[in-house]
């Protein structure tokens, strides 16, 4: 399991990489102008999107063991924070807080599901795994606020960027298998 992890866990951030770089595009294409100043909640939503598929791998444990009690708690508890958050933020900074006290609760949710898919077996999912998505994804929101006004860079480091993740992916892969082969 661990070793299939990695890489799923890889692909899925190098998704959300290439989604902030072009995301601002994608708004002004989609969207009437009125909404394109939207652009720079883009990375917390798409960061969030992250946190809940990485605290979805804990969950899956958790309903395998039939602890389903830890998942509804774990989520009253994340969403009582988002209120909270909500309540104090959103009337001083409007939608901008919103997502980023989304991203807050969603990485509450994480750890607490981590935190109990560990207890329930501690040999699977080392927080290893989970490092490199998030550092990949940090990136591409950084990369993305850094570059928000030249998409000739955005769409350059995406060019760059993205076969030297699948890259790196690939050789943790490789590297995993043979030593799970060992």
């Amino acid at each position: 399991i661990n070793i299939a992890a990695g890489p799923y866990l890889g692909i899925f951030a190098i998704i959300c990489f290439g989604i902030m770089l072009v995301a601002p595009e994608v708004l002004t294409i989609l969207a009437p102008a009125d909404y394109w100043s939207g652009k720079i909640i883009i990375p917390p939503i798409v960061i969030a999107s992250l946190l809940m598929f990485l605290a979805s791998i804990g969950i899956d444990l958790e309903y395998y063991a039939k602890r389903t009690r830890h998942i509804a708690a774990n989520t009253i508890i994340a969403a009582i924070v988002n209120i909270v958050l909500n309540l104090v933020f959103i009337p001083k900074y409007g939608a901008v807080a919103a997502a980023y006290t989304t991203v807050v609760s969603y990485m509450i949710s994480f750890i607490m599901h981590y935190h109990m898919s560990r207890k329930i077996e501690k040999s699977l999912f080392p927080i290893k795994i989970f490092i490199m998505p998030f550092t990949v994804a940090l990136l591409g929101a950084s990369a993305t606020y850094m570059f928000m006004d030249n998409v000739v860079i955005r769409y350059a480091l995406a060019t760059v960027a993205v076969p030297c993740i699948l890259l790196l992916l690939r050789k943790y892969r490789d590297r995993n298998m043979e030593q799970g082969a060992e």
